[in-house]
């Protein structure tokens, strides 16, 4: 579930992420079996006795987009002579999310509002169109902040612009960046 998605918008993210989706199986000697999409994954797969890794990878794993985070499991299993086995993998956000709102009061004093939102490696910008959207970062190695900057025209015609730092950001966690008015 995500806040502001209807249950329709959540289906389609849904069925993408599944169709995106890919399985990788490994062996100590390296990859064995790839998998592009959750309906090539075969329900049965015959595999000698031994030590394996299964990764499962979604969404985009790039800086920064509105489209859809990113996603990844993986889990060590064993096959034993003569016995089944189920392996799941549970696939989390490695995303870190971020969502921006504006009061009444300072849509009211600022016109051509935008908000920026970065890391070292890619930013996206919030304009009234993206306001109800959830960015989507990959923080990279090292990084835990988030710089923003809002812009803006105010009423005397004259630019504004205030910037700041979010700290300690982690993945996985949603931030939501809410400007406020205040004489």
């Amino acid at each position: 579930q995500i806040d502001g998605m209807t249950q329709s918008e959540q289906e389609a993210l849904s069925t993408l992420l599944e169709e995106n989706c890919r399985v990788r199986i490994f062996n100590k000697k390296g990859l064995i079996r790839y998998c592009k999409g959750l309906s090539t994954v075969p329900s049965e797969l015959m595999l000698a006795t031994g030590e394996y890794r299964i990764q499962a990878i979604t969404g985009d794993s790039v800086p920064a987009t509105f489209k859809m985070g990113y996603y990844k499991g993986e889990t060590n299993f064993t096959i034993e002579a003569s016995a089944s086995t189920t392996v799941d993998v549970t696939c989390k956000i490695k995303s870190t999310l971020v969502t921006v709102s504006l009061s009444d009061s300072l849509k009211q004093k600022l016109t051509d509002y935008r908000v920026t939102v970065a890391t070292p490696k890619g930013s996206l910008v919030y304009t009234e169109a993206h306001l109800d959207s959830i960015g989507y970062f990959i923080l990279p190695e090292g990084c835990s902040e988030l710089n923003w900057t809002i812009e803006g025209t105010q009423a005397d015609g004259f630019a504004y612009t205030q910037s700041g730092i979010l700290p300690n950001v982690k993945p996985a966690m949603k931030y939501n960046l809410a400007f406020n008015y205040n004489e």
